[in-house]
């Protein structure tokens, strides 16, 4: 929906913010002042009135700023832990297969570093803009597969084998 203002630079996104909030307020100050000031005259209490709106309004700008900084260091640690989980999996991965013997072990680990190379060069930038892509789960399966056919000769290879399925 919004996905294009992420493309933005902050300052730049700061000043545009700013600029559209300053010119909405001075419009309503220049036109609709003086058609309020017709309508409403000078009635006792008004300014009262208009100080108990605007500190209602300085109350929910607060809570509604509060909650959105709360939300968004929600998202942040969720995403962190996220992707410190799938880093630390990929790296004991990796450790794991170094114990395999050959061609298994080269053959994975090239399909480990083509995963890892396409979530990051790819697949993060499309995340970015609203985009799920699916072929990262096509190379996990891939690797899961070549994980699969892998027939253990020793109980030391049936011991890593195991670790590296789970």
């Amino acid at each position: 929906m919004f996905y294009w203002i992420y493309d933005i630079p902050s300052p730049q996104l700061a000043v545009i913010i700013a600029a559209v909030f300053v010119g909405f307020s001075w419009v309503g100050a220049v036109f609709f002042r003086p058609i309020l000031r017709a309508f409403l005259k000078r009635r006792a209490g008004l300014n009262d009135l208009v100080g108990y709106m605007l500190a209602c309004f300085g109350v929910f700008y607060g809570l509604l700023l509060g909650l959105l900084a709360v939300a968004a260091y929600q998202n942040y640690t969720s995403v962190e832990t996220v992707v410190s989980k799938e880093a630390s999996t990929l790296s004991a991965l990796i450790q794991d297969i170094k114990i395999y013997p050959e061609p298994e072990r080269h053959n994975l680990i090239w399909l480990l570093r083509d995963y890892t190379r396409y979530v990051v060069k790819y697949a993060w930038p499309l995340q970015r803009r609203g985009i799920v892509p699916e072929e990262g789960n096509i190379r996990m399966l891939a690797i899961h597969e070549r994980l699969a056919e892998f027939e253990p000769k020793t109980k030391g290879q049936e011991i890593i084998h195991a670790e590296a399925l789970r």
